[in-house]
């Protein structure tokens, strides 16, 4: 079993590019060495800088590694719905790296990726923008204070990254995280504003 080896933690503030530097690790863990070109990132790569060797790597046969990117801005905050959307939001982004789901839940779902996902051989990188938005949509609607409406979706987001955090060490590649909130009863603790990088 893979043991986690490097968490980092970057406070930035509001609208600093939290989600553009969620696509463009994207683009990195992907491979896509074309969107690069004539930059430093590239020229460190072909000069063979010790700091960027481990995108040496990831670019060296094209291919990259397989990454799951939710962006949870677009999951519905509702409670009657939220738990629904989060498992369609995740069938759709699995399907972009060729994986289809047939779990009916959403940390069922998360599991059978990673299966998946090691049956090919690989690690699976996981970037989550806006972890928190489902919690922050509902306290907006609530004036701020907390309700059934709310704790609703604290268990279903508790209930996602429990599964996360149980799946990850099987072949997870990094895990890449942005929120501007701290809630400590999702089993993820980050504070605010913030973005937060594992990887091995």
């Amino acid at each position: 079993m893979v043991q986690l080896k490097h968490e980092n933690f970057l406070a930035r503030p509001r609208k600093s590019g939290k989600s553009l530097s969620l696509s463009t690790a994207n683009a990195i863990l992907s491979a896509k060495t074309e969107l690069f070109e004539g930059t430093k990132l590239m020229t460190a790569v072909e000069n063979g800088d010790p700091a960027v060797a481990h995108v040496a790597q990831l670019w060296e046969k094209g291919a990259g590694v397989p990454v799951l990117h939710l962006d949870f801005s677009r999951v519905d905050g509702s409670p009657e719905v939220f738990k629904g959307d989060l498992l369609a939001h995740l069938r759709r982004a699995s399907a972009l790296i060729g994986v289809l789901l047939s779990s009916s839940s959403a940390p069922g779902a998360l599991e059978e990726l990673f299966r998946a996902v090691e049956k090919r051989g690989q690690k699976l990188a996981v970037l989550i923008d806006e972890y928190d938005q489902p919690i922050v949509k509902m306290l907006a609607q609530n004036g701020g204070k907390m309700d059934e409406n709310v704790d609703a979706n604290i268990r279903v987001l508790h209930e996602f990254f429990t599964a996360l955090k149980a799946a990850f060490p099987l072949n997870g590649y990094c895990l890449f995280m942005t929120g501007v909130s701290k809630f400590s009863r999702v089993s993820l603790a980050l504070a605010q504003p913030s973005a937060m990088l594992m990887r091995h």
